[in-house]
This record gives C-alpha cells, structure tokens and sequence, in this order.
C-alpha cells in the first residue's frame, strides 16, 4: 500500500470512494455497531438489556416435553439478528431450570433441529430452517418471565436493521439516532 492509506489505495479519485466504501463493507463480517456503546446500551447495572416480548411454545411438536419427561422452556419466537447482551449466571440459571432439555439441546451437534421432522443436520431439517432452539428467543422469554434478572427495553436497541448498498439508505441509517446494531445484506 502506499502513503495515501486503504482508501487511496484502492480508489484514487473522490469519485471512487462509494466504491471504495462498498469494497471495505463487503469484507464486513456481519453486523456493525453504527453508533458510539458503552456497556450501559446493553445493561442496566448488571442486568442484561431485553425487548418486551411474550411467551409460547418452543416446539411445533409438542411431544418433545412428553418424551423428554421433562419441562421444555418457552421462546418469544424472537430470531432478529441483533446483539443479545448475556450473563454467565442468566445462562447458568436456564441450565439449571432445564437440564434433562439442555442435555437433548446439546445432542444436536449437527444443523438445526426441526420438532416437525425429529431431526437435525439431514438435508430435509437444512431446508426446514427451524429457528425453534434459537437460544435468542429462549434467552428473551426467560428474562421477560423473570423480570428481576433483566431490564426490560422499550427502545429500538433491539430492532433488525439491514443496509443494502443505497447511498441515501446508508445516510438515513447513519443519521437515525435510534439504529445501533446495522446488519450489512443484500447485494453491493
């Protein structure tokens, strides 16, 4: 590279920067954090940050807890692609309160596991896409059902924001005040 650093070097007109840009955010990882965070925009003393939400059933199968012999945790269906502030002691806790469900959530070392299908890591439960052992959900529904481990936010910190490559729609978002968490998708 030469003096001018990354930009210059990679377009060497101002007319190029755009391009430029889109060049450093296609080798992004994912999600960006769009504006200034401190620990405190995702807890509240010690206490994790979570979006109000209500509980359902984790399973389109409901004989999972019949087979099981055991009690199932709830979701709030919640599968947004967000940062979710967590605690050792939170997850410890639903461990605990879990464990014969915990055990058959760690057999499934492979794909994602459909209750429709019983399966995971199949070719069939690749293409069923099950978001229903997404721990986001499971995490949210427990914090929502024991208020005192969390602080419940009513804000946007939690709201899936995608950018795409449109100039305009990247100056809105960086102008928003309430978008934190952008998620870089569709085609640059």
């Amino acid at each position: 590279m030469g003096t001018g650093g990354y930009l210059q070097d990679i377009c060497r007109t101002y007319h190029g920067y755009w391009n430029a840009q889109i060049i450093m955010i296609e080798a992004l990882p994912g999600d960006v954090v769009s504006k200034p965070t401190t620990v405190q925009t995702f807890f509240y003393g010690l206490k994790p940050r979570y979006p109000p939400g209500h509980g359902r059933t984790l399973y389109a199968n409901s004989s999972i807890a019949e087979r099981l012999g055991a009690e199932v945790p709830h979701t709030t269906g919640d599968d947004r692609r967000v940062w979710v502030p967590m605690t050792k002691h939170v997850a410890r806790r639903i461990e605990q309160r879990y464990p014969k469900w915990f055990s058959f959530l760690r057999s499934h070392r492979k794909g994602r596991y459909s209750s429709k299908l019983g399966s995971c890591g199949t070719s069939d439960s690749e293409k069923e896409n099950s978001p229903e052992e997404a721990l986001q959900g499971i995490w949210w529904w427990y914090l929502t059902s024991h208020p005192h481990s969390g602080t419940r936010h009513y804000g946007t910190l939690f709201k899936e924001t995608q950018l795409g490559a449109n100039a305009e729609e990247w100056q809105t978002l960086m102008n928003d005040p309430a978008a934190t968490i952008v998620r870089f998708g569709g085609s640059f």
